[in-house]
Parts: C-alpha cells; structure tokens; sequence
C-alpha cells in the first residue's frame, strides 16, 4: 500500500516557527512505483523531481494533477495517528478534494524544507499552504 502522510508535527525540523498552516509530507516513493519489476537504484534527482511534481500538483488546485502520481491502492492518511482520521483510498480522497477545492482560490504550498533518502526511496516535505476564500 502506497501512503501518503500529512502530518501534524510536534517538533519542527530546523525551519522557522510552526504555523497551523504547516503541512508535513511524507512519501515512500519504494511503494509508488507501481508497474516497476525492481526498485531502481537510488536516484536523488529523480527523487527531488518527483515530490516536487507532487507540490506542483497541489498548487494547480487540479483534482486530476493531485491524483496523478498515486498508485491504485495508495492511502492519503493525516497524523498523528491520536487525531482518529480514518485513511482514505484514492476514491474516498478524490470525493473529498471534490467538496472542498470550490471553497478555496488561490491554494499555494510553499516547501521550507525537504529531507530525502534516496536509498531508502523516502522524502519528508515541510510546507506551508494558503489559499483565499472566493
């Protein structure tokens, strides 16, 4: 299963203060490559290059640029896990991005700081997102 997670940190990496803006992202870009039949060797570019394609996605505000990069059985999930968000499947997040990109304009997510492993295929993203109402 394919993860991504928001996350509601207690603990800011070494950006500045946390703000309630703060989305963390976490990727396990191992369980992303769908149609692979090996992991590729460790690529940093193409590591950076994809979770920035995820950012962009989410600033084009677009339900099918969002969804794009997400494998079929890919779980959207926000944590901390004592918050009781139940994950939701590709569908279930799709309907969701449906009832509420009409209530916000202008949607931007700015990245403070990315940490990856391209070894272990993994990357963390601070950002910060805001958007207008219409």
């Amino acid at each position: 299963t394919t993860t991504l997670s928001l996350f509601a940190a207690s603990q800011p990496l070494a950006s500045s203060k946390p703000e309630s803006s703060d989305v963390w992202i976490g990727l396990d870009l191992n369980q992303c490559l769908t149609n692979a039949s090996a992991i590729p060797p460790p690529n940093l570019l193409a590591q950076q290059d994809t979770a920035r394609a995820v950012i962009e996605a989410y600033n084009a505000w677009n339900i099918d640029d969002i969804m794009a990069y997400r494998s079929p059985d890919c779980k959207h999930r926000v944590l901390p896990a004592s918050m009781n968000r139940t994950a939701k499947t590709n569908a279930e997040y799709r309907a969701y991005l449906s009832e509420i990109m009409h209530l916000y304009s202008n949607f931007t997510v700015e990245v403070e700081e990315e940490i990856h492993d391209a070894t272990k295929h993994t990357c963390i993203i601070h950002a910060r997102s805001t958007a207008g109402t219409p």
